[in-house]
């Protein structure tokens, strides 16, 4: 019986409405066409699709490579996007240091001017007293004016001293060497000019270190010397002893003087600030450098005081720097 194969094809929607002429034109087109095998339509039409899918197969292999080259950008973006906010935001980071640095410097220049001006305009002052004294030949006055001279020198000389202590301390890589800490103390005892009113107590048995000497000799002579100059007591008395707190050697120097007010113990540790009974016989530089060393070694420095009665300054040390 042979077999009757169908061949269908959809109309556009756009097509015009079909009508009894447009159906006699498409038999008569057909009847044109009753020599074409269907099966060779089917083969070209199949060629027809094998062909299409291939350019679709190819275009598919051009989206995907796209869109892999899309992902690799944005997360070549991604990665430009966290460098430039890292960078932005270390940017920041140095504005407020700057920013900090330039107030300090700001500080800085109004103190030194200030206390560098006064003691200098002593000086000044008492120059013109030696040349009085000079022409009336006053020599025990002279004696003494070139006295108050000479003091006021060396409050500039400390002074300048200090500044310097503090611009430095912490900006150089100190070596390590072995440190006799009884030896130290001792050594920075006989350098100051202990009134012989107080007392000086050092704990027996302090450890020797393998640290850097420098910065134990200023924290030490910083204190001590303060503990000395502010006591105010007929028999004054200070302490000097250490005990193992966990991981840190703990430091303390005490003393028996007028103490730090509770509202003036925080900013004593910040440069140029002085506490109310201290501001005409220091340069506020002291604790600071102290502050200074103890943030490089990452470890902690304060201060124990009722307001009255004493202070204790202690600071801690790492363990591993003990022999």
């Amino acid at each position: 019986k042979g077999t009757r194969v169908y061949l269908r094809k959809l109309i556009p929607h756009n097509h015009p409405p079909i009508s009894k002429a447009i159906i006699r034109g498409w038999t008569e087109n057909f009847k044109k066409d009753e020599d074409i095998s269907p099966y060779a339509e089917i083969k070209t039409q199949n060629m027809q699709l094998i062909e299409l899918l291939d350019q679709i197969r190819e275009k598919n292999m051009e989206v995907e490579y796209q869109l892999e080259e899309i992902k690799r950008l944005n997360l070549e973006l991604q990665t430009s996007n966290k460098e430039i906010s890292g960078l932005l935001e270390e940017r920041d980071k140095n504005n407020e240091q700057l920013t900090a640095i330039n107030q300090e410097l700001d500080k800085f220049a109004h103190i030194v001017s200030h206390d560098l001006k006064a003691p200098l305009y002593n000086i000044f002052s008492l120059a013109h007293i030696i040349e009085e004294e000079v022409q009336e030949n006053n020599m025990v006055e002279i004696d003494k004016t070139v006295r108050m001279i000479k003091k006021q020198a060396s409050q500039m000389e400390k002074f300048i001293s200090d500044v310097l202590l503090y611009s430095t301390a912490g900006r150089h890589n100190i070596s390590k060497e072995e440190v006799d800490l009884p030896d130290l103390i001792q050594n920075i005892l006989k350098t100051l000019s202990i009134p012989p009113h107080i007392e000086v107590r050092v704990q027996p048995n302090l450890p020797k270190l393998f640290s850097e000497k420098i910065y134990l000799q200023q924290i030490f002579t910083n204190l001590i010397s303060n503990a000395i100059k502010y006591n105010d007591k007929p028999a004054g008395l200070i302490e000097i002893k250490y005990r193992l707190s966990g991981n840190l050697l703990q430091f303390a120097v005490a003393d028996n003087g007028p103490g730090i007010p509770l509202s003036e113990q925080e900013k004593i540790f910040k440069p140029y600030e002085t506490g109310s009974m201290h501001r005409n016989t220091s340069t506020g530089l002291g604790l600071s450098i102290i502050d200074k060393i103890i943030q490089l070694k990452q470890t902690a420095f304060w201060v124990e005081s009722k307001g009255n009665n004493g202070a204790t300054f202690i600071f801690t040390w790492p363990t591993e720097d003990i022999l």
